[in-house]
């Protein structure tokens, strides 16, 4: 490797996590941790990595997920993204090379894969072009308005829901209803 680069490595597991940066710090990378794509995201926005490393099971959004999210923003589209899967039986990983990973990192051929890996970064990085510095306003911009500060509640509260209709799936809550109305009925019998 000619130069360091800036990874964000994004792991649920902590001792996974561990090991990983470790062994891309010994090929001379620069090294961020996060623990799940939320968390990635907010790391993202404070300063772009020069590529991202993410599990392909995470809490909340999955490593698909991170990789869609990362695509559909123009500021972060250009950042490469290598998915760590299980194994190379895993069967969404011709999925996510058609959406725009990197690369598809096997765990069960970590050591072996890690060096090929990096190059392709660093092949990527050096494709792509660098953007060019956005000019200055002449003028101060203006004061945010109202829609848009609506917008941005409408924004936190868009990505709420999204969570809670991932993690209560409709006949999920259909079972939960019937579940509750049946012991609420077993209890109003048993009491008269």
């Amino acid at each position: 490797m000619t130069s360091s680069l800036d990874l964000l490595l994004v792991d649920a597991s902590p001792p996974a996590r561990y090991a990983l940066r470790l062994l891309l710090q010994r090929h001379g990378m620069r090294v961020r941790t996060a623990e799940s794509a939320e968390r990635a995201l907010e790391l993202i926005r404070t300063g772009a990595p020069d590529a991202v490393l993410a599990a392909s099971v995470l809490p909340g959004r999955n490593g698909l997920e991170l990789l869609e999210l990362l695509k559909a923003d123009r500021a972060t589209a250009q950042i490469p993204l290598v998915i760590c899967c299980p194994d190379s039986h895993w069967p969404l990983a011709h999925t996510v090379l058609q959406r725009g990973a990197l690369a598809v990192l096997r765990r069960d051929r970590l050591k072996q894969e890690i060096p090929g890996v990096l190059a392709q970064i660093e092949s990527a990085l050096a494709a792509t072009p660098k953007p060019e510095p956005a000019p200055e306003p002449a003028s101060a911009p203006a004061p945010t308005s109202e829609p848009a500060a609506r917008t941005h509640r409408f924004g936190a509260l868009s990505r709420i829901w999204q969570r809670w209709r991932r993690q209560w799936h409709p006949r999920t809550l259909g079972v939960v209803f019937v579940g509750v109305g049946v012991m609420l009925l077993d209890l109003i019998l048993h009491r008269a």
